[in-house]
């Protein structure tokens, strides 16, 4: 009777079908509703970006110059009477500059021929280079408070926004400003909507139809950071074939095809009451029927490589070129593509893209 049902199986492609006559355990579940978005949270770890100060010290030793290179553009001013009053007018000589290399810092004369580089930018790092000409001045530059950047990124489908926190950031501005980040720009904005949830950036995929949108979350500076949360799987392939594994769906007493790291609830039976009525015209089981999925029997199923009673079973999980089929079944890991179903045994051997009898029991 076994055999016959297997000859017949192999001789009409009907991948799912029971073999025998049990025992069986099946679960009628839903398919798992159509276009389902990706959706991610990406938590902020406040940390305030600090500005840079470099410190100058004029020399006078009579007439002559000093500068103050900034981002690499001379700033100088003759030597005036001593030190101080030279280096107030490099001070001012900086402040009045309009090149922009150079308006990214604010000079501030302390006294004594000293003064100060100040970045206007928290997190915005530059560099000061100090010279004099004539004998005796001098006009040395160095750190005092070294630049930190912390800046948090999103990287949309490939385009990356950003936002620097100011010098007292908090996690609702830096979410606050990601959020708009993510809406100024055109190309990530057609992707995903950005919006608050609690101390989070959510993003969510505009149209769940199309391939599936990438989202990485980065941030630098001592100890910031942006943790991403995967809340929903992207999903738009959820039509399924019988005789392929399935995992769990977002919904109880569903399901979906399988995803790496997800655990094997069944594999999808050619319905045993009504064959392939229930099939549309490619052979799948149509988004929110309500599908056979055995657990525990013996059935039918095609494999992607040649198989033997000693092969182990692995479930694929990742589609590649030459195959496609998530939940299919073949013998290895096919380089990580697919998992191992231990509790599962190939019953007969078949070649590649044949069928073989497959014992299964499932919790």
């Amino acid at each position: 009777m076994v055999l016959t049902a297997i000859a017949t199986s192999q001789a009409l492609g009907l991948a799912g079908q029971r073999m025998g006559f049990g025992p069986f355990e099946v679960d009628s579940l839903k398919n798992n509703a159509g276009d389902i978005a990706k959706v991610v949270d990406f938590l902020p770890t406040a940390v305030s970006s600090v500005a840079q100060v470099m410190t100058g010290t004029v020399t006078y030793g009579g007439a002559g110059t000093v500068v103050a290179t900034i981002n690499g553009v001379a700033i100088s001013v003759a030597t005036d009477t001593d030190a101080a009053t030279t280096a107030t007018a490099l001070a001012v000589a900086i402040n009045a500059s309009a090149n922009p290399l150079v308006s990214v810092v604010t000079a501030l004369a302390t006294g004594a021929g000293a003064y100060t580089l100040t970045a206007d930018t928290p997190g915005l790092a530059f560099t000061a280079v100090g010279s004099a000409t004539g004998g005796g001045n001098a006009n040395p530059i160095v750190s005092t408070t070294a630049n930190v950047d912390s800046t948090y990124t999103l990287t949309i489908g490939g385009v990356a926004v950003s936002y620097r926190g100011d010098a007292s950031a908090s996690i609702a501005e830096i979410r606050t400003g990601l959020i708009a980040a993510v809406e100024a720009n055109t190309f990530t904005d057609a992707l995903v909507t950005a919006a608050a949830s609690g101390n989070n950036v959510r993003l969510t995929e505009r149209d769940p139809t199309t391939t599936e949108v990438t989202m990485v979350g980065a941030a630098t500076g001592p100890a910031a950071a942006l943790a991403a949360t995967v809340i929903t799987e992207h999903s738009n392939e959820d039509p399924v074939p019988p005789g392929i594994a399935v995992t769990r769906g977002t919904a109880d007493k569903t399901m979906k095809l399988m995803i790496s790291g997800a655990a094997v609830v069944g594999v999808v039976e050619l319905s045993h009451a009504t064959g392939d009525s229930e099939l549309d015209g490619d052979g799948l089981y149509p988004v929110n029927s309500i599908v056979p999925v055995i657990r525990k029997g013996l059935l039918l199923v095609k494999v992607e490589d040649a198989v033997t009673p000693a092969s182990a079973v692995h479930v694929r999980h990742t589609p590649t070129a030459d195959n496609p089929q998530r939940g299919a079944f073949r013998s290895d890991v096919d380089g990580g593509n697919a998992v191992a179903l231990t509790s599962a045994q190939f019953k007969t051997s078949a070649g590649a893209g044949g069928l073989a009898q497959l014992s299964i029991t499932l919790p």
